[in-house]
């Protein structure tokens, strides 16, 4: 926090246009609409939603969420994920945790391989230039999408600017993040504060995220 905050004081404003969601990437007249209409297997929120990322990603500096592709957290900052870090990989060698591990990284790999990758031939613009994400980038993008993005009842899973980018801090902490997210009745969202917040203390912790769901602002 950059300033002193009161219990119930806004935080952050944004319109329904500033989040990148699951429910926007189903319901899209181009590439990712496509997707979901002619895979009915694939139209679910957590693929869908890291989709959208991958294609907007590919886009870089022309995408109209560049904004919200650069608050994102990095790799280094996602580190602590086993998924993600082979250290931490490396340590739940061996264990139950270990071999559930392997499994996931051995199923996206298989997802990159036999679903991203022909999507990507089979979907003109999906991607710029027809180029699907490696298999490091398309795991990436899946485990930011499940530690990351918001439940959201108006849009399925969302990323949301400054909100999403702060979750990476202190996995796992305890006790009351600060902060949450409030639903409009126009799909917009509001960042509420849950307690008083002084100013450098950290509004979203890395705990799970969802709206509240009332429209009272």
């Amino acid at each position: 926090m950059s300033r002193d905050a009161a219990a119930g004081a806004v935080l952050l404003e944004l319109p329904p246009a500033a989040l990148l969601s699951s429910a926007l990437a189903v319901s899209s007249a181009g590439p990712l609409g496509d997707v979901a209409r002619q895979h009915d297997e694939l139209a679910v929120p957590p693929f869908m939603l890291a989709l959208a990322l991958a294609s907007e990603r590919s886009r870089a500096a022309d995408s109209p969420y560049a904004p919200l592709l650069r608050a994102l957290p990095s790799r280094a900052q996602l580190g602590g994920l086993p998924v993600l870090a082979p250290a931490a990989a490396d340590a739940l060698r061996g264990t139950d945790a270990g071999a559930l591990l392997g499994e996931l990284v051995a199923e996206t790999t298989q997802t990159h391989r036999d679903v991203v990758v022909p999507l990507a031939r089979e979907h003109h613009g999906l991607f710029s230039r027809g180029d699907p994400p490696s298999a490091a980038a398309w795991r990436f993008d899946l485990a930011l999408v499940w530690a990351c993005a918001a439940e959201l009842r108006a849009h399925g899973r969302a990323l949301v600017p400054f909100a999403s980018a702060a979750r990476h801090w202190q996995p796992g902490a305890p006790g009351d993040e600060g902060a949450a997210l409030v639903e409009r009745a126009d799909g917009g969202v509001v960042l509420v504060a849950t307690r008083a917040l002084g100013k450098g203390d950290e509004a979203v912790s890395y705990t799970h995220l969802r709206a509240h769901e009332t429209d009272s602002y």
